[in-house]
């Protein structure tokens, strides 16, 4: 595929345009995509990439790689594509601190907004790589010389945030306003092969100083905390968000369940030294106080379907054998040294006389004597015993076995004794029959599983559904009651109706996720699909009302401003903020639609189909009523002469009309 040739789209293979493709994390989605067989262009400038990482895919015919600067344009060439990937800066602050300047700030408004109009005149889809850095942040309040942070770390790191979070607005914008097919993917910090050391944050110079036969050092307390993800995982979590059906207009943030603390990571790669290694404490480099991370809202995952599939210490082993260093393997069990150091910060907060305030006291493993049995059993649904004694029998299991014995009674694992062959008719007559006991405890251990497993549907399956059902019917009357109270100004009744409506359609979005593995067991995925969509939908569309409740607050005032002999003013202020509520209810509206696009109403019960069908048309009336009710409020204060004063001539036909 000569780089002198038109690119555009072809029926024979998916044509891919990857921004950013020449760095650590693009090369590897360069690499994933050629092996799907896609036809993939490269956009860089080289300033993060690397030669190095592509041209292993020169020789690929199915492979071009154009060296440019997205703000200037895009090269000629291409005319159509069918995805785009947006990973252009998102490596800056992982690689490169020094290197967040005016460029950062471009590349994510005018290359953003290029890649986006390619996206429009190709009706392809589009993805950014976003970072999760946007769930924080920093203003200055003072002067703009520490406009992002008080020292150079936090001022690279919270203007790629700020840079970011406006590459995100612009996305939606083109969403809202060109129906763009758009998705975003936040990605925490990314490890693995091919990675930079020197500005990975403190894992790439913890592994740095580990092959550099150094000892490490930590700053501060060392308890802050970040989200690591390994480099397969990034890749698989951003194809599966680009091609996934229904992924339009949706945010997925591509994180494991916890985040590790520095100390965690330190440790765990001093567990993986190849010798002796200290860790060393020094005090905070940081000014400004430290922050504290924020769990990220990760609920679109499970409509991806996507986990991290490398825990941390695999990707740390993984990573250094790819750099040629041959890692130990131990165990790593920092647990106790972390809540020290977390009980050392209380008592320097709080004034804790002693660490054994704050700490819980060891109990001695000599002197302990072995605890009295007592009848009891564990009411756990997950099938997982108490405590170690209980879930290890005796004899030795392989480690395969031990994967389908957890959480089994020791009696049930043990083989039952073989009884001895009976040689006479006289020896089998006289074997004895059951015990009561025995009888009584079988009927009892019967009794026991019956019990729990109507104990797992009442609270697994049946609770969850009847939420479902309620808050749903509930949701749906506080609707019914809105177009009365709308037409008549009424803002107050308005809102509290739409805000029920929201809490009843959230909670009922909530419930009816956790049951989402009792239709795929049954085979009834896209009967769950179109029900979810719709729930999420109609919590968009509450909330959409909500706001147009708010902005209707100014007009329930106009007849006593505009009498004749009102002493009452106009209220500039308020008409600029109804116009900003009706912004949000269109965004809100604009994703209420979104969502309900993929509700499959024939899948759907008779009753709520035709429910779903009335809420169809009511979405559709309010939409196009909104951008009425817009113009109106913007045009209003001018008709009425707010800001100047108005002279109108009003004709009438014959005098009795007045």
């Amino acid at each position: 595929m000569p780089n002198t040739n038109v690119i555009k789209k072809s029926p024979l293979a998916p044509t891919v345009i990857i921004a950013g493709g020449a760095g650590f994390i693009g090369s590897h989605l360069v690499e994933a995509l050629l092996l799907k067989d896609a036809r993939v262009i490269v956009l860089d400038n080289f300033q993060t990439g690397k030669d190095s990482y592509v041209n292993e895919f020169l020789t690929n015919p199915k492979f071009a790689i154009y060296n440019v600067d997205i703000n200037a344009g895009l090269p000629a060439e291409i005319e159509s594509v069918d995805y785009i990937f947006h990973l252009v800066d998102v490596e800056i602050y992982l690689q490169n601190k020094e290197n967040i300047n005016l460029d950062l700030l471009l590349t994510n408004a005018i290359g953003t907004k290029n890649l986006l109009d390619l996206a429009n005149r190709s009706q392809a889809k589009f993805l950014l790589v976003s970072s999760t850095d946007v769930y924080r942040g920093h203003l200055s309040n003072a002067n703009l010389s520490q406009y992002f942070g008080q020292t150079i770390d936090e001022e690279n790191k919270y203007s790629l945030a700020e840079a970011k979070r406006f590459a995100e607005a612009l996305v939606w914008e083109y969403f809202k306003k060109y129906n763009t097919d758009v998705r975003v993917a936040r990605i925490p910090e990314v490890f693995g092969p091919k990675m930079n050391m020197d500005a990975s944050g403190n894992l790439g110079l913890f592994l740095k100083d580990i092959m550099e036969k150094k000892d490490l050092t930590v700053y501060g307390d060392g308890i802050e905390k970040e989200y690591y993800l390994y480099i397969t995982d990034v890749v698989a979590g951003i194809i599966k968000a680009q091609f996934s059906k229904g992924s339009e207009g949706k945010i997925y943030t591509l994180v494991g369940q916890e985040p590790y603390s520095t100390l965690e990571v330190a440790y765990l790669l001093k567990s993986l030294a190849d010798r002796e290694v200290k860790i060393n404490f020094r005090p905070s480099k940081k000014d400004g106080a430290s922050y504290e991370i924020k769990i990220p809202d990760t609920h679109t995952l499970r409509d991806l379907k996507w986990e991290p599939k490398v825990n941390l210490k695999d990707g740390l082993m993984k990573t250094l054998k790819w750099f040629g260093y041959e890692p130990n393997v131990h165990s790593f069990k920092p647990g106790k040294l972390i809540a020290e150091k977390s009980a050392e910060k209380m008592i320097a907060k709080n004034g804790v006389d002693t660490l054994a305030d704050v700490m819980p006291a060891e109990k001695p493993v000599q002197d302990q004597q072995p605890a009295k049995k007592k009848f009891s059993f564990n009411l756990n649904f997950f099938g997982k015993p108490r405590n170690k004694e209980e879930s290890q029998p005796k004899e030795q299991k392989t480690e395969s076995t031990a994967q389908y014995t957890q959480g089994i009674s020791p009696a049930l694992l043990r083989v039952p004794e073989q009884p001895q062959k009976v040689e006479k008719a006289e020896e089998v007559a006289s074997i004895s029959p059951p015990k009561k006991g025995s009888v009584k405890k079988t009927l009892f251990m019967l009794m026991l599983v019956v019990s729990l497993v109507i104990s797992f549907v009442a609270v697994f399956v049946a609770f969850p559904l009847f939420q479902t059902y309620v808050n749903a019917k509930d949701g749906a009357s506080e609707l019914e009651t809105l177009p009365k109270t709308l037409g008549q100004f009424d803002a107050s009744t308005s809102q509290k109706n739409a805000n029920a409506a929201f809490q009843h359609f959230y909670k009922a979005d909530m419930y009816f996720k956790r049951v989402n593995w009792v239709f795929v067991l049954t085979g009834k995925s896209e009967q769950y699909t179109s029900f979810s969509r719709l729930l999420t939908s109609s919590v968009y569309f509450s909330r959409s009302i909500y706001n147009v409740s708010k902005a209707i607050s100014p007009f329930s005032s106009i007849w006593e401003v505009v009498r004749p002999n009102s002493n009452q003013v106009f209220n500039q202020d308020q008409f600029d903020k109804s116009k900003l509520d009706l912004e949000s209810s269109k965004n809100d509206i604009q994703l209420s639609l979104a969502e309900f696009k993929y509700v499959n109403k024939d899948v759907l019960p008779e009753m709520v189909r035709q429910k779903a069908g009335a809420y169809e048309n009511a979405l559709n009336m309010t939409a196009e009523s909104l951008d009425a009710l817009l113009a109106t409020v913007t045009d209003l204060p001018d008709i009425l002469g707010i800001n100047s004063p108005k002279k109108y001539l009003i004709l009438f036909q014959n005098s009795n009309e007045i």
